[in-house]
């Protein structure tokens, strides 16, 4: 397999091309890499055209490449045998490289490699082509391939420096390759120069160096251009060591050299250099011009010298003093190039005096020209009297109060400037005073002098705002009166912060109110609207608003309240009918009273304490108003009570209680009566008995001494006569030829501390016997009645006995 590639230093995309060898396969296979350096410029290109064969024969590559497409071309190519022992040479157009060989060691397992070249200047088809020895038949492989080649070439040979006139000691030409290039000498020996200095009535001309610049692209050819007058020409020249760029590759591919301007005509338009004039001395004449033909006093004047060459278009160099009046202006200017001539400026001159002035100029020169100056006829300038102004800048609005204040003005002449003022404001020197609001003209003025004239007066009017001033208010408290309006304090009730000095100004307010109409026992806000200024120096002045606030009190307003005299039966209460009057103190707007009194408690009595209480309804819950109240003497009168004894009907008990309960009528209040007890007039049986009150007790809280008590009598009352029985016990006795008995009867049914007396109870008859009637024969009721209060029954006992009297006796 025979691999090309090309790793030039400017490189071509590298290319390969694979030849396989034909059977029979080799013992050993090889690779060999053909390197061919120096022969490639960018921008790289592919390969162009490419031819590969293969053969088993004694001869060769005899095939070509398709025909080549663009000239300037390196065809590399290679023959391979597969026989070490074979000896190869290129064919026709050919350059054999380095034989190479690989393989093993036998004659047999070898392969021989053969590369080859040829630069190609035209299009066409070329082959890649040789011999070997005829009759040794083996395996072989051939390929060839084009790459682009680009030769270095001259563009150009050029100078500036031959434009002026002097031409300048030194000259550089710039030689110009198409890339870059090595080996490239400069020197005034010619065989050791690659340029050559062709010189025409210019003596000791020569080359004293050629520099690379840093992409050796461009060369720079230093010659001292010598003597005289006459022409100079820098031609190509190549000494013996050959001019080849980067990749080697010699100045038009030319490999045997040299390039020399006129000798190869193919090339001698670019080695030869133009021909340039040499002029090396020229007389000169000085003129002088003024920046101005007309200045004033303070103008700063230059002065500008011009140097003009007899002959030719190089500047002349040196410089040139300038002199006012024959004294040196500054230090000597030295000359510029202004096309063909040489000028010089003076410093600016601002200090010429009014009147006429010679200004000369002397020039020095240096090189090939020569001096000279306008002494002959001196520039003359006349200077006038100067015109000045006066720079003032506006000055800034103020406002009335604002500090005093400096202001400057300046006049171009440097004269002092001085002041006036008009309006609201003075002004001593540079120092303002403002005197009111309103506006202010402050005028600047300069009066001149020998060197100037009056200057324009410069008013500047500024605005002098109102001094903005915040109102504070005093409020007077106040006593209820049912509006809320309020009143400011005197003499300063209305007063503004931040005046200047003591000025005349205050303030007033045409509305002044309280928040509320109610007293409090807290300041509350009071407002002050419709604020106006007042004062001598008001107008100077403007609110910030026209509101103001404080605070003040509303007082309660003071009442004495009178309870009035009342007298009234006691009713359980301390009210009373009367209606407390106001003796101080008056009610305010659509308020009312709402006053009751009371006395101090509710038992009858004189001289009793009546007290006032109550409030006013006034929407604040009578807090509008401060009450004192007074006191007045009133009677309670004791209350008629009645309690009447109720009928009522009895046994007999002996006592003239009466189980009714009296009736009571009267009571007030929560009052009660209790105990009420009632009694017959006697104990005694009856009808129609008076029943009487006997007890009660009034519970008023004043042991009843609240009421007036009656006691109506009821005379309906009955006494019932009440049971009592008599009861005859058992007796015996002997017979005694009476009836007469022993025993006592037995008393049932008696009261209290009533008594029978006088019992006695008989039989039937005096005879013996048994279960013989005993009965109540005699009794005596002791009731204080004559025993009428008693209904007497008298029971029998039927149990007697009287026994047989002994006849013995």
């Amino acid at each position: 397999t025979l691999v090309f590639s090309a790793p030039v230093t400017t490189a071509l995309t590298p290319g390969t091309i694979t030849v396989t060898f034909p059977s029979p396969v080799p013992f050993d296979k090889a690779a060999t890499f053909i390197a061919a350096n120096g022969l490639v410029q960018p921008p790289s290109v592919a390969k162009d055209k490419f031819h590969t064969a293969t053969g088993n024969n004694e001869l060769p590559n005899s095939g070509s490449t398709a025909a080549t497409t663009q000239a300037d071309e390196l065809l590399i190519g290679a023959l391979g045998y597969n026989m070490r022992t074979q000896s190869l040479v290129a064919g026709t157009g050919f350059t054999n490289l380095t034989v190479s060989v690989t393989g093993g060691g036998s004659n047999a397992n070898g392969v021989l490699m053969q590369a080859e070249y040829e630069v190609v200047h035209a299009t066409g088809a070329y082959a890649a082509s040789g011999s070997g020895n005829a009759n040794k038949a083996a395996p072989w492989a051939a390929a060839i391939v084009s790459y682009k080649i680009v030769t270095p070439k001259i563009v150009s040979i050029a100078s500036l420096d031959f434009s002026s006139t002097p031409t300048p000691s030194t000259a550089n030409f710039t030689v110009t390759f198409s890339e870059p290039v090595i080996g490239v000498d400069g020197s005034s020996t010619l065989a050791d120069s690659d340029f050559v200095l062709v010189a025409s009535g210019v003596s000791g001309a020569s080359i004293t160096s050629a520099t690379p610049d840093i992409t050796n692209t461009i060369y720079t050819v230093a010659v001292d251009t010598g003597t005289g007058n006459g022409t100079l020409q820098l031609n190509y020249h190549d000494d013996a060591d050959l001019a080849v760029d980067m990749n080697n590759i010699p100045l038009y591919g030319s490999g045997t050299g040299p390039v020399t301007c006129a000798v190869a005509p193919a090339f001698s338009p670019d080695a030869c250099g133009p021909v340039y004039n040499v002029s090396k001395s020229v007389a000169t004449t000085t003129g002088v011009s003024s920046s101005s033909n007309s200045p004033k006093y303070g103008d700063s004047v230059t002065f500008t010298a011009t140097v003009t060459p007899a002959s030719g278009s190089t500047p002349p160099t040196g410089t040139v003093q300038f002199a006012v009046d024959g004294t040196s202006l500054g230090s000597a200017v030295t000359l510029a190039a202004s096309g063909s001539n040489g000028t010089a400026t003076s410093i600016g001159d601002s200090t010429l005096s009014v009147g006429s002035h010679n200004i000369t100029a002397t020039y020095t020169p240096t090189g090939t020209f020569t001096g000279s100056n306008n002494s002959a006829t001196p520039f003359s300038l006349s200077v006038a009297q100067a015109t000045q102004t006066i720079t003032f800048n506006a000055l800034g609005n103020k406002t009335y109060g604002d500090a005093d204040f400096n202001v400057s003005a300046t006049a171009t002449s440097g004269l002092p400037v001085t002041f006036t003022a008009s309006g609201n404001c003075t002004v001593v020197g540079t120092l303002v005073h403002i005197t009111g609001a309103g506006s202010c003209t402050i005028t600047a003025h300069q009066a001149g002098d020998s060197n100037y004239n009056t200057a324009t007066d410069v008013p500047q009017l500024f605005t002098v705002s109102q001094k903005s001033v915040t109102p504070s208010i005093t409020a007077n408290d106040k006593t209820y009166d049912a509006t809320n309006t309020a009143t400011l304090a005197t003499p300063a009730g209305c007063t503004v912060a931040t005046k200047v000095d003591s000025d005349d100004v205050a303030c007033i307010s045409s509305s002044v109110t309280f928040a509320s109409a109610n007293a409090s026992l807290t300041p509350q806000t009071v407002t002050a609207s419709s604020i106006t200024l007042t004062g001598t120096m008001a107008a100077n002045y403007t609110l910030s608003t026209n509101t103001a606030t404080t605070t003040a009190k509303i007082n309660a307003r003071p009442l004495t309240v009178t309870a009035a005299e009342n007298t009234k039966t006691y009713d359980g209460t301390t009210s009373a009918a009367a209606t407390p009057t106001i003796t101080s103190g008056t009610l305010e707007g659509s308020d009312t009273a709402n006053f009751t009194e009371t006395y101090d408690n509710k038992n009858v009595g004189t001289g009793k304490t009546l007290t006032p209480s109550g409030t006013v309804s006034d929407g604040n819950s009578g807090s509008n108003y401060a009450y004192t109240f007074a006191t007045a003497a009133g009677t309670i009168n004791q209350a008629p009570l009645t309690i009447t004894a109720a009928t009522n009907t009895k046994t007999y008990d002996s006592t003239t209680s009466a189980a009714g309960t009296p009736t009571v009528t009267g009571l007030v209040g929560g009052d009660t009566a209790t105990g009420l007890v009632e009694a017959y007039a006697d104990k005694n049986v009856g009808t129609g008995k008076t029943l009487s009150v006997s007890a009660y007790t009034v519970n008023d809280g004043n042991n009843g001494n609240n009421y007036t008590v009656t006691t109506p009598t009821n005379a309906t009352g009955v006494i019932n006569a009440a049971p009592l029985t008599l009861t005859a016990v058992t007796n015996t006795k002997t017979y005694d030829t009476t009836a007469s008995a022993a025993a006592t009867p037995t008393v049932g049914g008696i009261q209290g501390a009533d008594t029978a007396t006088g019992l006695a109870e008989t039989y039937s008859d005096p005879n013996a016997g048994t279960g013989k009637t005993l009965s109540v024969s005699a009794y005596t009721v002791n009731d204080g009645n004559g025993g009428n209060n008693y209904s007497v029954s008298k029971q029998d006992n039927s149990t007697g006995v009287i026994n047989q009297a002994d006849a013995r006796a």
